[in-house]
C-alpha cells in the first residue's frame, strides 16, 4: 500500500483518518508556507526563499491596503455577505486541498501534499476585503504609499534572489 493515493471510498470507509490528515497538513506546512509561497518566500519546490522580514513587509502593506478612507463611499458589506464570503472561501480552500489530496497525496503520507501559495490566487483577496471595517479608517488616500512599498518590497524580493541565480 506503499504507493496507494487517497480515494473517495477510502475516506468514506476510514473516516477517523480526515483529522490527522488535517492535524498533519496544518502542522508539517501550514499557513505561513501557504502565505509564503502565495506572496514569494518559497518558490515552489525551490530551496531557496526570500528573508521572512520581506514577507512580514508584504503581510504588513496587504493589511495598510484594507484600511479605507474616512470619506469613501463604497458599497458596505452586510453581515450575511461577510458570512457567504467566508463560506465561500473557507469552502475554495477546503476543494483545493481535497483536489490534492486525491491526485498527488499518498497514502502513506497522512497529509495532504503539494498546495502552494498560488492555487489561492484567485480567491486570496476574499479574507482582506472581509478585514476592512468602519472602525479603523484614515483621512489621506493610502494608494500611494501602498504601491511605493510593494515596488520597494518587489525590489528587495529581486535583490535577494540574485545570489541564488
Amino acid at each position: 500500500s506503499t504507493g496507494r493515493l487517497y480515494t473517495i471510498p477510502f475516506l468514506i470507509n476510514n473516516p477517523q483518518e480526515i483529522p490527522q490528515i488535517i492535524f498533519n497538513t496544518i502542522s508539517k506546512q501550514g499557513a505561513f508556507v501557504w502565505f509564503g509561497s502565495l506572496i514569494g518566500i518559497y518558490y515552489g519546490w525551490y530551496q531557496n526563499s526570500v528573508d521572512v522580514l520581506i514577507g512580514v513587509g508584504y503581510i504588513v502593506v496587504i493589511l495598510l491596503a484594507t484600511i479605507k478612507r474616512a470619506d469613501d463611499n463604497k458599497i458596505q458589506i452586510r453581515l450575511g455577505e461577510k458570512i457567504y464570503l467566508f463560506v465561500a472561501f473557507i469552502l475554495s480552500v477546503l476543494f483545493i486541498h481535497v483536489g490534492m489530496l486525491l491526485n498527488i497525496s499518498l497514502v502513506v503520507w497522512h497529509m495532504v501534499a503539494g498546495v502552494q501559495g498560488r492555487y489561492l490566487l484567485p480567491i486570496i483577496f476574499i479574507p482582506f476585503y472581509l478585514l476592512g471595517n468602519n472602525q479603523i479608517v484614515t483621512r489621506k488616500d493610502q494608494t500611494r504609499t501602498v504601491i511605493l512599498l510593494m515596488l520597494l518590497l518587489q525590489y528587495a524580493t529581486v535583490m535577494g534572489m540574485l545570489p541564488v541565480v
